[in-house]
């Protein structure tokens, strides 16, 4: 039985793959596929694949979210989910592509943590610190260039919680700068903003009655947040009319 280690504790087993070098260049192609640990049923196929343009396209397919992420060194509290990664590495050394993850659960996240203190969302803090908070839905659109990876227009929702999600995060100096917006019982909301007469009458951009405005700035171990206190007792639509007067673009 044969394995791949990408960290010290959860290899690739069952490995079964291809790879090709170039001088100057690296790895030129890639094709794998693989299982983790004892548990046959968790799979990854990655492809790695270059174009005539001079560009490589990625694909990346996994039926369990959370250990795939984890295997990749790229987080490390999640469970389940079913992942599909695509992007293209291009000419310049840039990676753009798109990140997509459906029906996980995420727990003991820092930033998620401090977020929903700072909202006083209580509830859904002893989720997080305790069995998890389950998502259905994760979509985000990035760009990996220079070392910062840039997130636009991202969206995580599910029963509990909707989260928006544009901005930055610099590696080298662990900075972040995010914003977006953050909405508690995120299926009501959507449901209420769907009424006729009273979503078109409450119901904001993104389809929600209630939501709040957040930022998140500076080093990622102590980021100052900051909510929009207005935002969380306010109609969406009477938020997003007053939004640039609390420094919202």
């Amino acid at each position: 039985m044969n394995s791949l280690w990408t960290n010290k504790e959860t290899p690739i087993k069952n490995f079964a793959g291809s790879a090709i070098l170039k001088n100057k260049i690296g790895v030129d192609e890639i094709h794998m596929v693989g299982n983790y640990g004892t548990d046959k049923s968790i799979k990854i196929k990655l492809d790695y694949v270059p174009r005539p343009t001079g560009e490589h396209l990625l694909s990346i397919d996994s039926n369990n979210a959370g250990s795939t992420l984890k295997v990749l060194r790229l987080y490390e509290n999640m469970s389940g989910g079913i992942l599909k990664i695509e992007g293209r590495h291009t000419k310049e050394q840039n990676f753009i592509g798109h990140a997509q993850i459906r029906d996980f659960s995420i727990h003991n996240t820092p930033l998620l943590a401090k977020l929903f203190t700072v909202a006083s969302f209580t509830g859904m803090l002893d989720l997080l610190r305790g069995e998890g908070l389950s998502f259905s839905h994760f979509d985000a659109p990035f760009e990996y260039e220079n070392q910062t990876l840039k997130i636009k227009e991202a969206k995580m929702f599910g029963n509990v919680i909707g989260i928006t999600l544009d901005g930055k995060y610099h590696k080298n100096s662990e900075q972040l700068n995010l914003k977006g917006i953050i909405s508690p019982a995120y299926s009501i909301n959507s449901f209420l903003g769907k009424i006729p007469v009273v979503g078109s009458v409450l119901a904001g951009k993104d389809g929600t009655i209630i939501a709040a405005n957040y930022s998140i700035n500076g080093s990622l171990s102590d980021p100052e947040i900051k909510i929009n206190p207005l935002s969380v007792f306010s109609p969406n639509s009477l938020k997003d009319l007053f939004a640039s007067a609390f420094g919202e673009n």
